[in-house]
C-alpha cells in the first residue's frame, strides 16, 4: 500500500512540475497573438482618428485582427488538450501524431532556449493508451532535453515500429544520459527529487504499469538518447 500511495505522489508531483512547464511555454504564445491583436487595434483607432478612411489600410488591419483571435482560440485550445488531464479512457492513439504535437506546443520553448527539435515517423504507430499520460509524459520527457540541450543544438525525436513495440526515440541532455537505466530513484534523505528525476520516475511507473519501459542509451551520440518503448497495436 505504501508503495502505491508514493507512486501515487510521484505522480501528481511530476504532472504538476510539467504543467508548469507547459503553462510557461504557453504564456509565450498568448503574448504574442494579445501584441498583435493590440497593434492591429492601435492601427484601426490611427485610422479612424485621422478620417483619411484607407480602406487597404483597414482591411490589413481586419485580417490581422482576425489572424491574432484565431492564433489566440488555437493556442488556448492547445493549452487546454495540453495541460488538463481529461482523456483518462484508454483509446487507440497514433504516438507519431501525438509526438508531432507535442513538438509543435514546445516550439517557444525551444525557441527561448535556441534548441533546434525535429520529428521523424515512419508512418502511424498506433498504441492503446490513456492519451491525456502519454502526452504528459512525453511532454516532459522532450522539455528534459531541451533544457538539457546546449544553445544552438539540433534535437530530434524520432517515432518508429520495432517489432510488437512503438519506440519514440528522444535525444538527451547529458544528466538524462548520465542515469543508470537500472535505476531505481529511492527517496533521498532529504525526501526530494530534482525535476529530471521526478519524470523519469513517472515515466518508469506509468510504462511499466502498461508493459512499456525506459531505456537510456548514455552512448548514442552526441547526447545520449532517451527510448520510450510501448506495447503497438497488432
Amino acid at each position: 500500500m505504501k508503495d502505491v500511495e508514493l507512486n501515487d505522489l510521484y505522480e501528481i508531483s511530476a504532472r504538476a512540475n510539467i504543467n508548469r512547464r507547459c503553462a510557461t511555454a504557453y504564456l509565450h504564445d498568448i503574448r504574442g497573438s494579445m501584441h498583435a491583436l493590440f497593434s492591429a487595434i492601435e492601427l484601426l483607432g490611427r485610422s479612424a482618428k485621422s478620417g483619411d478612411g484607407n480602406q487597404e489600410r483597414i482591411d490589413k488591419a481586419c485580417e490581422l485582427a482576425k489572424r491574432a483571435i484565431g492564433n489566440h482560440e488555437r493556442t488556448t485550445l492547445g493549452a487546454v488538450q495540453a495541460l488538463a488531464l481529461l482523456d483518462f479512457d484508454a483509446a487507440a492513439v497514433d504516438v507519431a501524431v501525438l509526438a508531432a504535437e507535442v513538438v509543435q506546443f514546445l516550439r517557444n520553448h525551444a525557441a527561448v532556449k535556441e534548441v533546434a527539435v525535429t520529428t521523424a515517423a515512419e508512418g502511424p504507430v498506433i498504441v492503446v493508451a490513456e492519451r491525456a499520460k502519454l502526452r504528459a509524459l512525453l511532454m516532459g520527457l522532450i522539455m528534459e532535453a531541451i533544457d538539457g540541450s546546449p544553445s544552438g543544438a539540433d534535437l530530434r525525436v524520432a517515432v518508429a515500429r520495432t517489432g510488437d513495440d512503438a519506440v519514440v526515440s528522444i535525444g538527451c541532455a547529458p544528466g538524462c544520459a548520465a542515469i543508470s537505466a537500472t535505476q531505481e530513484f529511492l527517496p533521498p534523505a532529504n525526501g526530494r527529487l530534482d525535476p529530471l528525476e521526478l519524470t523519469l520516475v513517472y515515466a518508469r511507473q506509468y510504462l511499466r504499469e502498461n508493459g512499456g519501459r525506459l531505456e537510456i542509451d548514455a552512448g548514442a551520440q552526441p547526447r545520449g538518447e532517451l527510448r520510450l518503448v510501448y506495447p503497438a497495436v497488432a
